[in-house]
């Protein structure tokens, strides 16, 4: 996921990827730190950003 959200065009490319092919795309709020309208354009009304990603790991 941290390589999906280093550069604006990444970010963009991700999102049309999922767009085409009907997958979700997993991104937080931190894309729109970037202020790069290549972001933007990608996205629409469908499109959800959550505020943060948390993950839980097993106790090893």
């Amino acid at each position: 996921m941290g390589a999906s959200a280093s550069t604006p065009a990444i970010i963009a490319a991700y999102i049309n990827v999922g767009k085409v092919f009907g997958l979700p795309v997993l991104l937080d709020a931190r894309v729109f730190a970037l202020e790069d309208e290549t972001i933007n354009q990608p996205m629409d009304s469908k499109t959800v950003i959550v505020d943060r990603i948390l993950s839980m790991k097993p106790k090893t």
